[in-house]
């Protein structure tokens, strides 16, 4: 069994820890932070080693996972990979896209898997939807929510509204044509509020918004296509389809009936699937652990991550190109 150690013992690091022992599919074998008290609380919580060098835990692991690595972290999982373990990144958001680009790279080179992605690519409620989109023309998300100070050292855009960039492009197979972005700060340093358009080669438009500051909060995405609307809720899981069909007859009382004439007569059903019990992050887990028992590709992970934070640093630059 893959043997995985830890680094970081903050609340997302030990959330971590509690879905890789629920994995069945790896051994926790220990846990490293650079605050000795916090490691050695999370060990004797979890019933690990606790590692005072962080050099100590990668020779003593097949797979070592951070939740939220930064610069100094980056030059650690770059020993990492030299020494052939397995990287596994719950969210990169603090690294930059040459960075990740770079890490994609070495992996490859030293034969080795880097899972970094965004959990709510597994998000129950997507996943019910997945089967109802096809070639998607308008997108239209939201992700509202009140001001925290955790999180507000980076831009909203990667805070936040990477996540749906994610979604969108693991659904829209075509190239992005153009960006377009505003947003503005308005109570940290960083921007509080974004709105995106992404237009694709293929004519499919994305419209996001973000913010931070809102007094409710919303996780909401849209899918318009042809003949159908699916409404995805995340953050109240909740799928609803919208399809529209043509009747010969039809109920002329149901309001949802349309007699258009010679265009025919039309009718509106709607349906919400079933949505499973099932936690994002265990999914991402069982994906990245997936991939190296069975030796896949992971190209549905790091390289779509590493697309999904270029294409938020290009926001971020418009933004800041349009509040200037």
């Amino acid at each position: 069994m893959i043997k995985t150690g830890v680094f970081g013992a903050d609340f997302q690091e030990t959330n971590l820890m509690n879905r890789l022992q629920e994995t069945g599919k790896t051994l926790l074998c220990g846990i490293y932070d650079p605050d000795p008290d916090k490691t050695v609380k999370a060990a004797n919580h979890f019933s690990v080693n606790a590692y005072t060098l962080a050099g100590e835990l990668i020779d003593n692991a097949d797979a070592i996972c951070f939740a939220s690595p930064g610069k100094k972290e980056y030059e650690i999982i770059k020993s990492a990979i030299r020494k052939s373990r397995h990287i596994f990144i719950e969210n990169p958001v603090y690294l930059t896209d040459e960075e990740l680009l770079a890490l994609i790279k070495m992996s490859s080179e030293a034969n080795v898997k880097v899972q970094a992605g965004f959990k709510e690519r597994f998000h129950p409620a997507l996943k019910s939807s997945v089967d109802f989109i096809s070639n998607p023309m308008f997108i239209e998300s939201h992700r509202l929510s009140e001001f925290g100070k955790k999180g507000s050292e980076i831009s909203v855009v990667l805070e936040s509204m990477i996540n749906d960039i994610d979604i969108i492009l693991g659904i829209v197979k075509s190239n992005i044509k153009k960006i377009s972005a505003s947003g503005i700060s308005v109570i940290s340093d960083q921007t509080d509020i974004a709105n995106a358009r992404i237009e694709f080669d293929n004519g499919c438009v994305a419209n996001l918004t973000a913010s931070r500051i809102s007094l409710n909060k919303m996780q909401k995405i849209r899918f318009f296509q042809s003949n159908a609307y699916i409404s995805v809720d995340l953050l109240n899981p909740e799928v609803k389809i919208a399809s529209v069909k043509e009747v010969y007859e039809g109920n002329p009382g149901n309001p949802l009936f349309f007699d258009l004439g010679e265009k025919g007569k039309k009718e509106i059903t709607i349906n919400s699937p079933d949505i499973p019990v099932s936690d994002p992050l265990s999914g991402l887990l069982n994906y990245f652990f997936d991939n190296i028992h069975f030796e896949s590709p992971n190209g549905n992970s790091a390289e779509r991550s590493y697309t999904a934070l270029n294409v938020a640093y290009q926001i971020m630059e418009k933004i800041k190109l349009t509040s200037n």
